[in-house]
């Protein structure tokens, strides 16, 4: 009886194992990411894309390079907890592609906001 039940569990496990390798992870559309990690931006993020451009403006590299980092760690935080991306999906194409167009978004953002002062 304990040798069918482990035999079952093992089983089970294979099964299990093997269909989730099979099934591949659903690509995500870099635009739609972008997006939605727009929508779920807010102060902190604009804080950080504006202490890039401020490091970028003044030619400062290592500033440049920190925003980079930083602006970075806030786009996997958006997209993996709130825009439902795994981890093994950051290191795809579509990230890098997301994470250029959700700079534009936010860049934009910034510029309007400020030009709507003026």
């Amino acid at each position: 009886m304990a040798r069918s039940s482990v035999a079952l569990a093992l089983v089970s496990i294979a099964l299990f194992s093997s269909s989730s390798f099979k099934a591949e992870a659903q690509p995500f559309i870099p635009d739609d990411l972008a997006l939605c990690m727009a929508a779920h931006s807010g102060h902190a993020e604009a804080e950080l894309m504006k202490k890039l451009f401020i490091a970028a403006l003044q030619d400062d590299v290592d500033g440049m390079r920190t925003g980079v980092a930083d602006l970075g760690a806030a786009m996997v935080k958006l997209a993996t907890r709130k825009c439902n991306v795994k981890l093994a999906d950051l290191q795809a194409a579509e990230f890098e592609a997301a994470g250029s167009k959700y700079g534009e978004i936010l860049g934009e953002r910034i510029i309007q906001e400020a030009f709507s002062k003026l």
